[in-house]
């Protein structure tokens, strides 16, 4: 067999992977290129999400500030998400079991209340199940978006094989912008799949990753740590006269102390019932995997710590890969480096399909003629 005749299986096998499905496998890139960057696009587009300067108020007194400006709200948690961007707190209202409330830690000013969908919650569930409904207690979507990674890592593993030293990409790229609309296209291909390759990898082999961990959801297989629930025991609860009102000891000091303990942490949960602790965590120490900090509300008492890289292999496993696939680590330049390289995995896409269209429209004419 000659040097070009092997490649002809790996070539069909590419075109198979793509052709009949690249509309959908399109469309799932380019929302999830889009979802990558749904805060920082809300942030464009609604002032009421952006922070305006060095932050002043700390996080006891922004509750204090949404229960003053948000009638009703039950706070359930706050955050930070990104520097540039308002605290976020989750909160539920009288007429709204759930909220999220957007309020600026340098004014103390809530920004945004959002009670139904944002642009955020959309385009994620756009692009995480196709906004399909669950059928007999499946959900369909998530099966239909994780199984079509499989051809897309089968076109990306092909692609590799039918480029004749795809390496030389890397030192010499070569784009055709004199020879035509298709040897443009057919060198854009080349070049961006040999420098998206990584990419392409890292988004497929997670997504597949997700349809096993469904798969095992399904068959109820113990891959999820089985922490024993932090409570607060009966006994340590304070006793109160009768119509007398509790008070809480400063919040800011619970957290500066979980933070003594394990520092960034930036995401505070507020206790749901008496028995529930205070729980106050970030990624920040691994980037990857959350770190909580359980304490008694009552006394500041830690009760427990639980690092994130305590878990188990396959719990540390889907966490690690989730982080990877929405590129939900580092910060503001790991979501714009995953933003490029998700729109050129979505351009490799189309710029295939019309490379089929133009190839197959001159063959069309040849055969008129």
């Amino acid at each position: 067999m000659s040097n070009n005749n092997w490649r002809k299986p790996f070539w069909k096998l590419h075109l198979w992977m793509g052709l009949p499905f690249w509309l959908i496998i399109f469309f799932i890139c380019i929302t999830g290129t889009l979802a990558v960057v749904s805060y920082e696009i809300t942030w464009l587009f609604n002032p009421g999400v952006r922070a305006s300067g060095d932050a002043i108020f700390t996080t006891s007194e922004l509750i204090t500030k949404i229960q003053e400006q948000v009638p009703g709200a039950k706070i359930y948690s706050i955050e930070t998400v990104e520097p540039y961007l308002a605290h976020l707190a989750y909160v539920s209202l009288p007429d709204s079991p759930f909220a999220r409330v957007w309020i600026d830690d340098g004014t103390g000013i809530v920004g945004e209340v959002s009670t139904g969908h944002t642009f955020q919650s959309i385009i994620r569930a756009i692009h995480g199940w196709l906004m399909m409904p669950e059928i007999g207690g499946v959900f369909i979507g998530w099966y239909i978006v994780c199984i079509f990674s499989i051809p897309l890592f089968i076109s990306l593993v092909t692609g590799l094989i039918i480029y004749r030293k795809f390496w030389k990409s890397y030192k010499k790229p070569k784009i055709h912008t004199n020879k035509g609309t298709r040897p443009l296209l057919i060198s854009l291909h080349k070049v961006g799949g040999v420098w998206a390759v990584w990419f392409g990898l890292i988004i497929s082999i997670t997504a597949i990753w997700f349809l096993v961990m469904m798969v095992l959801r399904e068959i109820s297989f113990p891959f999820e740590d089985l922490n024993k629930q932090v409570v607060i025991s009966k006994k340590d609860l304070p006793l109160l006269k009768t119509n007398e009102k509790m008070t809480l000891p400063n919040l800011d000091i619970s957290i500066k102390k979980a933070n003594e303990k394990i520092p960034n942490l930036d995401l505070v949960t507020l206790p749901s019932n008496a028995y529930e602790p205070l729980k106050v965590s970030g990624e920040k120490r691994t980037l990857f995997f959350r770190d909580t900090v359980y304490m008694n509300p009552y006394n500041n008492e830690i009760l427990e710590v639980r690092l994130g890289t305590d878990k188990s292999f396959l719990s540390a496993t889907a966490t690690f890969m989730r982080a990877l696939h929405v590129g939900n680590f580092g910060g503001f330049w790991i979501k714009i480096l995953w933003f490029i390289f998700g729109l050129i995995l979505s351009g490799l896409i189309l710029s295939g399909m019309l490379m089929w269209t133009k190839r197959t429209a001159k063959r069309g004419n040849e055969d008129a003629i």
